[in-house]
């Protein structure tokens, strides 16, 4: 459990740094709306996942839940505390998988949010895969997303080469660059104010993967 309760930990640490890279900050309450939905939507894909049996996707909803409801709990506090002092029950009922996602949908619903992430670290506990890795794994998918300005000079593409690809591939519309600097680093993020597969508008910019970049998480379920 300690293991676990760390490697949880280390997510949460990273998402405040993939956030911050992004350009959001957790003291900037006009994001908890759009965090709060982005919560709704992982949870929906995550009952999806418990529905149809499906056990990878079950792991990676329970990991998303995390990072989702761990960045906005951040909002509402407006500190970083949730990377110090998390919930981490780590299931002492021994509850299944089929009583947590209800569970955490029912916390969601009354705005609990400190409980639903503590029983979403119960599931990531509970279901059947690495936890460690998983986390680990997960925390450093969504950092592969941007780049490094010194390494994105290295490669011999410029932003607009990439933003034209990815524009290219007919998903995104708009796409665009920003360089951010965290903790003395120089960083290439990319976004679009579009997402023609959803039919989505991002007036503030969606964050898109970097395709020099990125990596899927690779996670270990065990059948």
């Amino acid at each position: 459990k300690a293991q676990v309760g760390k490697a949880i930990q280390e997510l949460y640490k990273s998402t405040l740094k993939f956030n911050a890279i992004g350009g959001n900050d957790y003291k900037d309450k006009t994001l908890f709306n759009n965090q709060l939905e982005t919560v709704k939507s992982e949870l929906k894909e995550t009952i999806k996942a418990l529905e149809d049996n499906d056990l990878g996707e079950l792991v990676d909803g329970s990991l998303d839940l995390a990072v989702t409801i761990s960045f906005l709990i951040a909002i509402i506090d407006g500190n970083d505390s949730i990377t110090k002092n998390a919930p981490l029950y780590l299931n002492p009922e021994d509850l299944t998988a089929e009583e947590l996602v209800p569970i955490i949908a029912q916390c969601i619903d009354t705005e609990n949010y400190i409980d639903a992430l503590g029983y979403v670290e119960d599931l990531i506990y509970q279901v059947n895969g690495d936890a460690v890795a998983n986390s680990m794994s997960v925390a450093e998918s969504n950092l592969s997303k941007y780049i490094l300005a010194e390494e994105l000079d290295k490669s011999g593409y410029s932003e607009f080469d990439i933003c034209e690809a990815v524009n290219e591939k007919g998903r995104y519309e708009d796409v665009y660059s920003e360089v951010t600097t965290y903790n003395d680093e120089e960083w290439v993020v990319f976004k679009s104010k579009k997402d023609l597969q959803n039919n989505e508008v991002y007036p503030k910019g969606k964050i898109i993967k970097c395709i020099l970049t990125f990596k899927e998480p690779s996670l270990v379920v065990y059948a």
